[in-house]
């Protein structure tokens, strides 16, 4: 039984030696970046399961995949593999969904803080030679929006409050874990209209593939802050370039992008904060995301 790593990079050595100590014959990524179409097709022929991370895993390259069975995403989301085709060819999709959870959580602290205090604009403009000293506003008493109640938002969630935030949510899913964490739930229409900072929780299907679009973000209360490391396509981009130029936001922070690398129009704001989808990318989160990613595949139906 063969295995691909297609994830890069792949750092815990002793969790492939489990693979291959259970009969696993491994081999890994040869290139040192994210794979493309092009490059993943070659290498899938004869793999029965896949350790994939970001790469786009699309329909030719299950196709390519004769022999595949099972796909352990590692993190949770799985809107870069072709799911309607692996359901055709009986491919079992796994994931590693607590993982990166804390790191994601405090990523999006530190955007927050970032943005609202301005400490990028200020690096930015000292790097030039230039000395700005940037007026921000304090996060206590101010209310947090998110858009989405899932893990991360809900480790999320207690960091902003331990800053003094009114933290509330839109979520129909999450009642209960809102209660629990004395989050208020409000309708979609009251979350845009009333959070100071909003911050995007939610994965990226076709109910929510551009949620945030003109109409949304021109409702969002005047000065406010948004944050996303969801997915990029939640948002429209357009929308948001006018919404930072011409009011209403003050600013945002952005970890994801519809198409990545980045290289589009918002790297010419002053006002925004780019990083390049780095929120899981704590070196905890990365080992416990290979190791869960290990014992998926291991305890996986799939024989060896």
């Amino acid at each position: 039984m063969q295995v691909l790593v297609s994830a890069w990079p792949f750092t815990q050595a002793p969790a492939l030696e489990r693979l291959t100590q259970a009969g696993w014959h491994v081999t890994c990524n040869p290139y040192s970046h994210k794979l493309s179409v092009p490059e993943l097709i070659p290498l899938v022929g004869n793999c029965h399961a896949l350790i994939a991370g970001t790469e786009p895993i699309t329909g030719d390259v299950l196709a390519a995949a004769r022999h595949l069975r099972v796909i352990v995403r590692m993190g949770v989301g799985v809107d870069n593999i072709a799911l309607a085709a692996a359901a055709q060819r009986n491919i079992q999709i796994l994931t590693t969904p607590d993982a990166a959870t804390h790191s994601a959580a405090e990523f999006t602290l530190g955007l927050m803080l970032n943005l609202a205090r301005g400490i990028s604009f200020s690096d930015r403009a000292l790097h030039q030679g230039l000395w700005q000293r940037h007026f921000g506003t304090e996060l206590a008493g101010k209310t947090l929006g998110l858009l989405g109640f899932g893990r991360i938002a809900q480790a999320f969630a207690p960091l902003a409050q331990m800053l003094g935030m009114q933290v509330q949510a839109h979520d129909p899913h999450t009642a209960s874990q809102m209660q629990a964490l004395q989050v208020t739930p409000v309708d979609f229409t009251c979350l845009l209209a009333t959070s100071d900072v909003l911050s995007l929780h939610c994965p990226l299907t076709p109910a929510t593939q551009g949620i945030l679009d003109t109409s949304e973000i021109q409702s969002m209360k005047p000065g406010a802050l948004l944050l996303n490391t969801a997915r990029g396509a939640l948002i429209n981009e357009q929308a948001l370039l006018h919404a930072l130029t011409h009011g209403p936001l003050a600013g945002a922070a952005l970890d994801v992008f519809d198409k990545e690398p980045y290289q589009g129009p918002l790297c010419g704001l002053p006002n925004v904060i780019l990083t390049a989808h780095m929120a899981a990318n704590s070196r905890e989160a990365r080992a416990r995301m290979e190791i869960m990613a290990v014992t998926a595949l291991l305890e996986s139906t799939v024989p060896h």
